[in-house]
């Protein structure tokens, strides 16, 4: 949980590390990870703004394995077929 962040782009680089250790927990050989940051308007990335507004509400960590949570199933569809511009 992050309590304090200087700006967003903090908020993800720790949300990427800790899915860095959740990986490595998952996967029990050597792997490589490759990160590409980029803009994304909210539009265009309604997933993600929607999980962090759930972060916000909670107070406690949560994973999602094999699917996606029920309150996103929709916006993930809608971000998958977005058109590119």
């Amino acid at each position: 949980m992050v309590h304090y962040a200087a700006s967003t782009e903090e908020v993800e680089l720790i949300a990427c590390r800790e899915g860095v250790k959740l990986a490595a927990e998952w996967v029990p050989r050597l792997a490589i990870l490759e990160f590409v940051f980029s803009h994304v308007k909210r539009e265009q990335n309604r997933v993600a703004h929607e999980l962090a507004q759930i972060a916000r509400r909670l107070s406690h960590c949560a994973v999602w394995r094999n699917r996606a949570p029920v309150c996103v199933e929709q916006l993930v569809a809608h971000d998958c077929n977005f058109p590119v511009q």
